[in-house]
């Protein structure tokens, strides 16, 4: 007769389960190569710009409208609304141009995107 006290065997864990399988505690590898981080990033619940090495991203609603640096010729942006707004043109060389108007509602954190777009810009864009 086995005694009360003896140690038994786990359970086996069913599938999912369990730690990892895959080692030592490592996570697995990524999938793919990372994703680039942007350098600006401003938006509200109805538009956003991104900004990124490989150009500028205009968002409004569900609508995405993404410009290389190759194709734009200027990128202005101006305060509205007694400085609680941000509004941003993006100029492509063939002269079209598109509007993109953010709601900062306090008028530090347009201070804030209008210095971080300039400093993004000032790093992609010639001058």
């Amino acid at each position: 007769m086995p005694s009360p006290y003896a140690l038994t065997q786990p359970a086996a864990a069913p599938p999912g389960f369990g730690p990892p399988g895959h080692g030592l505690g490592f996570p697995p590898p990524p999938a793919g190569p990372p994703q680039p981080v942007p350098d600006f990033v401003a938006a509200d619940r109805v538009c956003g710009i991104v900004v990124d090495g490989s150009g500028v991203c205009l968002q409004l609603l569900d609508e995405e409208a993404e410009f290389t640096w190759s194709e734009i010729g200027a990128v202005r942006h101006e305060r509205t609304r007694r400085g609680r707004g941000l509004r941003i043109s993006v100029d492509l060389h063939d002269g079209t141009s598109y509007l993109c108007e953010i709601d900062g509602r306090r008028a530090a954190r347009v201070e804030e995107w209008a210095a971080g777009l300039d400093r993004a810009l000032a790093r992609f864009l010639p001058a």
